[in-house]
């Protein structure tokens, strides 16, 4: 699936002698940013130095060899979800947006009186509706900034639910709203609780609606 977003000399290997010691490469993606605009973004990814060559330049050459190729390429925007971010900026990389997570007690959760309850909402299983996430996802991608296109081998992956990426968790469950959905997973045993790993709403109905049920769930 990575293979097929990697864009001819995307990819770049250092060696020390006959030996691997780091490789980094780039994704062909499209972003949306402020305005509407959707421009092309080399998105790095599977940044890697053997702990035996750690602070030896490799990782700088690495970079410096990337960005040539980007520059070739004319992407206007290079970016990255880093898991450690400071090791990006001495190659001009800054913080876009913050990864965040957010629990909710739903038993102390209340809506305001004047919160609409639209309505809409279907529990399915995503493999069966497939076309429709990658509709919605579309339209919220292409009206938010930050929206990625996610091509059909991604939604492949994401559809293939692998048991060795639920982390406990149950398979896949979705509420699907004709302008939204939300993907999520069951976890624990007598006290539960749902993870909610997707969740795209293109009207403020769809983002009610989808909430609604959510935080109605029990046990």
């Amino acid at each position: 699936m990575w293979r097929t977003m990697v864009p001819e000399g995307g990819a770049v290997v250092a060696c020390d002698g006959p030996d691997i010691v780091g490789m980094a490469l780039f994704l062909d993606l499209r972003l949306t940013v402020p305005g509407g605009a959707v421009l092309p973004m080399a998105g790095v990814s599977w940044v890697v130095v053997a702990p035996t060559h750690r602070r030896r330049g490799v990782l700088t050459a690495m970079f410096v060899e990337l960005h040539r190729r980007m520059g070739e390429a004319s992407y206007p925007i290079a970016g990255l979800e880093a898991s450690e971010d400071g090791i990006y900026a001495r190659f001009g990389y800054g913080p876009a947006t913050i990864q965040q997570s957010l629990s909710v007690d739903r038993r102390a959760a209340k809506f305001h009186a004047d919160a609409p309850d639209p309505g809409g909402v279907r529990l399915v299983r995503p493999q069966d509706h497939r076309r429709e996430f990658e509709d919605v996802y579309e339209r919220w991608r292409l009206r938010t900034p930050g929206g990625l296109h996610t091509p059909s081998e991604l939604w492949d992956e994401v559809m293939a639910d692998r048991a060795e990426l639920r982390g406990g968790g149950t398979a896949f469950l979705a509420l699907l709203h004709a302008d939204g959905f939300a993907m999520y997973r069951v976890h624990g045993g007598e006290r539960k609780s749902v993870q909610i790993t997707k969740f795209a709403a293109v009207t403020s109905n769809a983002h009610a609606a989808l909430w609604r049920v959510l935080l109605g769930m029990d046990l």
